[in-house]
This record gives structure tokens, C-alpha cells and sequence, in this order.
């Protein structure tokens, strides 16, 4: 799987990362074969946290931020889990929605708070 090619066509870094995503791409449906068979599977902004989610993140999505991969600076809710948002794009007016202002104190092994 080429992230960097899904990363240039805009996913976040979830997505970019994600098999359902790659698979789409590969079959030139236009989005990931979860949102083309009519599931949802969003993040944050749209009121979930990636459910259906298949790749090499695992579980680990509070290491990173979603968006970009940087570092750790803050948690946002989301259904289920807890996700996270680089300082750059926590102060995004796009994400002021969902952010919560949680902001990491202890970020050892998380990236940088």
C-alpha cells in the first residue's frame, strides 16, 4: 500500500493508511469500499472514530494525528475511543467541532504535548 498516493489525493492519515482505501483506489471506485458499498466509516468531523478501520495502525490511533501523522497535542472525542490532533490542525476552524481542549499533559511515548 502507497499512503503517500492516497495522502496526495487527500485522505487523512488514517485513511491513507487504511486497506479498504488502497482497495477503492486500486479498483478506481472514487472513495473506499466501505463508503462505496454504503457504510459509514468517518472520523471525528463526521461523528465517528474509524470503525471499520483495517491496516498497519491497529488500535493505536492516539499516537498520531489523525489528519497528518505529526505528533501527539491533543485528544478529541470521538464515539468509542479517543483520537488525536496535531497543534496545527487541532487550531484548524475545521476541527473546532470535535475538538474537546483536552490537551495532553503527559505525552511520553505519544509524540510531544
Amino acid at each position: 500500500m502507497e499512503s503517500h498516493i492516497l495522502r496526495e489525493l487527500g485522505l487523512c492519515f488514517v485513511c491513507a493508511h487504511c486497506e479498504h482505501a488502497w482497495e477503492g483506489f486500486q479498483q478506481r471506485l472514487g472513495q473506499c469500499v466501505i463508503r462505496y458499498r454504503g457504510m459509514k466509516c468517518d472520523g471525528p468531523g463526521g461523528n465517528d472514530s474509524f470503525p471499520h478501520y483495517k491496516g498497519p495502525l491497529g488500535g493505536d490511533i492516539v499516537s498520531f494525528c489523525f489528519v497528518c501523522g505529526g505528533d501527539t497535542d491533543f485528544l478529541v472525542d470521538a464515539p468509542g475511543r479517543k483520537l488525536a490532533l496535531c497543534r496545527k490542525h487541532y487550531n484548524n476552524p475545521v476541527w473546532k467541532g470535535v475538538r474537546d481542549g483536552q490537551k495532553r499533559e503527559n505525552a511520553t511515548g505519544l509524540g510531544q504535548a
